[in-house]
């Protein structure tokens, strides 16, 4: 059995406490006006830390992690969170998410609040995602027309079958990954842990299985932006610094070379000069009217 830790409701009102005090004391919301942050997720920890996109193609269960106050030349501290790019989108989304949540430093302030031990942290962490990716109100609406279409006729209950298909279309609604959706299924009451354990346990539904019968359903319902990883290399401004100590021989020219070589950024050289020529901004005169 796949180990997850099912929180209680009280958690998720103190989460969504802090998100919306966050939301609404640093004005995010005119900056995010929708409610489903999607891959817009990623944007909104890009605020917070420097995020590092790269793939690692051989390490399958690394899906990203952070590194907290690195020291910079200036005395300020920088978080920094890698995003594993080998891995799905909704998936890097999701661990945008939870880094997110590490950085608002969502585990104290619910276990202080809840009376929670620290050793709660990592779900209280994943209940954070989780809602902010699939805030409840929407969640349920959509869930329950989804539900409402694969329902059993004639009583409550449904398929696995149609279970797994419920779970893909809420997976492209809110671009979240397979498990998160499931558990949040559980979260927000539609289903007993007991329900849907089988879908988290190999022994009973063999993952192999589960992901070709997930990515059959992608298929069918041409979700075409879930199950594909974006194999993104990205660091903000980092072309630019090492443009920079290249320059001012900060930085060995092997080194500067095998950065840009990693992360397939131009030198210097090879940036064409008429690109750093500038264009007026703001009302020009157009064509003559006859």
């Amino acid at each position: 059995m796949n180990d997850f830790t099912i929180l209680s409701n009280q958690v998720e009102t103190c989460i969504q406490e802090l998100i919306d005090q966050t939301f609404q004391n640093e004005d995010l919301r005119n900056i995010f006006p929708n409610r489903l942050l999607r891959e817009d997720v990623l944007d909104l920890l890009d605020r917070y830390c420097t995020v590092v996109y790269y793939p690692l193609e051989e390490e399958e269960r690394n899906n990203g992690f952070r590194i907290k106050e690195i020291p910079f030349s200036d005395g300020s501290m920088h978080d920094f969170v890698f995003i594993n790019t080998a891995q799905t989108l909704e998936k890097q989304a999701f661990t945008a998410a939870h880094e997110l949540g590490h950085i608002w430093n969502i585990d104290q302030y619910v276990t202080e609040r809840c009376s929670l031990s620290s050793e709660y942290a990592e779900p209280i962490v994943n209940r954070f995602a989780a809602v902010l990716l699939m805030p409840e109100p929407e969640f349920r609406s959509a869930a329950q027309m989804q539900i409402d279409s694969y329902k059993n006729p004639g009583n409550e209950s449904i398929t696995y079958l149609n279970l797994v298909k419920i779970i893909v279309h809420l997976m492209n609604h809110f671009f979240a990954p397979f498990k998160a959706v499931t558990l949040r299924l559980v979260e927000t009451g539609f289903f007993h842990r007991s329900d849907i354990e089988p879908l988290l346990n190999e022994e009973v539904i063999p993952d192999d299985f589960l992901e070709r019968l997930v990515q059959a359903c992608i298929s069918e319902f041409g979700y075409v932006k879930l199950k594909n990883p974006t194999r993104k290399k990205w660091i903000e401004g980092f072309s630019e610094m090492l443009d920079i100590a290249e320059k001012e021989h900060l930085v060995s020219e092997n080194k500067i070379n095998r950065m840009r070589e990693r992360f397939e950024l131009p030198a210097a050289t090879e940036v064409s000069p008429e690109m750093n020529h500038s264009v007026s901004l703001g009302p020009q005169e157009g064509p003559d009217t006859p």
